[in-house]
């Protein structure tokens, strides 16, 4: 059997808004536990991981905007991955 314990994560964010439309945001993450264990043997395989992010959303006409934005993920153990990720977006308001 396949047991898995609880992952935990802690976030913030902040948001920061200008005239016209503007706006800058900031946030953070971080994620630990989820170790497994199968037929009673621990796989030592548990989370760490912190995440942090910054974006900027800006109006493009009266009811459209577009985001831009960066994530960077860091594992703080061995099991998981580090990346780093653009975004891009586009609103429509109806």
């Amino acid at each position: 059997t396949l047991q898995r314990d609880p992952v935990y994560a802690l976030q913030a964010h902040v948001v920061r808004t200008f005239g016209r439309g503007w706006w800058l945001s900031g946030g953070a993450g971080w994620g630990l536990g989820g170790e497994t264990e199968i037929n009673g043997v621990n796989s030592d395989n548990h989370i760490g991981d912190f995440l942090a992010g910054v974006s900027v959303g800006f109006p493009v006409a009266g009811n459209q905007s577009m985001k831009f934005g960066f994530v960077r993920t860091r594992t703080q153990e061995f099991v998981g991955a580090d990346s780093n990720s653009f975004v891009v977006g586009w609103s429509v308001r109806f």
